[in-house]
């Protein structure tokens, strides 16, 4: 009976010294490391991890792949803003450069918001660079190699460069033609826009494609006139220090032989308090808006 009786109390013993051990062991802070604090990552150098493959290229640049994407997939990492993940893609893209998706991976990816303003935006743009010299024929990579430009860096002009390069593959939305003359006019480049509208619409069969692409030409030379107009009217400005009454005005002084017929049927609407001009068909100046 005795035995029988001590058994539970020996079990019950046993779990609280056991407990009170654990207990005393416990390191609160090294736990909160543990779970919190980023990973510190030593990686090779590329020429030293192209030698150590011993020819297997291809499975080294794998390796460090996978470990490019759990390095991302640890949430830790996002208090040092990813800060290795470039290294990562760096060593996996230099290991194998003919692995195209750590390219666009690294595109998307490294630009990281940390709340006071963006980083790694320039690491972004040299992978997304590289990857569309590589694969001049990939069209995600241009994609999002102008978005980061327009978004991150206000290239606009490059990114219409990128888009009109994407316009001109087989096979590519209507709509990317008209984003791109956007981006040339956003950067002020309307000659470019309308030349690319232009191209892009004898190239199309579909009416409705062509159409809109003749469409958006059409708008380019419009906005071209009306600023061509504002910069006329700026200039009768700085003679007569007060601004033309009408846009006729601008003929009497000389500084037009007549004024110019808006291409897309409508009249060029003139605000002479401000000096504003803008078409009755066009009041969208076809630039980005943010």
């Amino acid at each position: 009976m005795t035995r029988i009786a001590s058994s539970p109390i020996l079990v019950v013993s046993l779990w609280a010294i056991t407990t009170a051990w654990n207990w005393a062991g416990f390191d609160p802070r090294a736990e909160a490391l543990r779970n919190y604090q980023a990973r510190f990552v030593v990686l090779p150098r590329a020429d030293i991890a192209r030698a150590a493959s011993l020819g297997f290229r291809s499975v080294a640049s794998d390796l460090y792949w996978i470990a490019a994407v759990n390095y991302f997939g640890d949430q830790r990492n996002d208090q040092v803003s990813y800060a290795e993940l470039y290294n990562h893609l760096e060593l996996v893209v230099s290991l194998d450069p003919d692995f195209e998706y750590p390219y666009l991976f690294g595109g998307i990816s490294l630009p990281w918001n940390t709340g006071k303003g963006w980083l790694n935006i320039d690491e972004a743009i040299s992978l997304l660079e590289r990857g569309v010299k590589r694969f001049p024929d990939s069209w995600r990579l241009r994609f999002q190699l102008a978005y980061t430009y327009s978004t991150f860096r206000d290239r606009f002009k490059d990114a219409g460069d990128q888009l009109a390069a994407v316009a001109l593959l087989p096979g590519s939305p209507d709509y990317v033609g008209r984003l791109a003359t956007r981006m040339y006019a956003t950067a002020g480049q309307y000659d470019a826009a309308m030349m690319l509208a232009e191209h892009l619409a004898s190239s199309i069969d579909d009416p409705k494609v062509k159409g809109r692409l003749l469409r958006r030409a059409a708008e380019a030379r419009t906005v071209r006139e009306v600023l061509r107009l504002e910069a006329l009217v700026k200039r009768f400005f700085e003679v007569h220090h007060h601004f033309p009454a009408a846009l006729g005005d601008l003929v009497s002084a000389g500084l037009l032989k007549a004024l110019p017929v808006d291409e897309l049927g409508g009249t060029f609407e003139y605000n002479s308090a401000t000096g504003e001009v803008q078409s009755s068909m066009l009041h969208d100046r076809l630039r980005i808006h943010r």
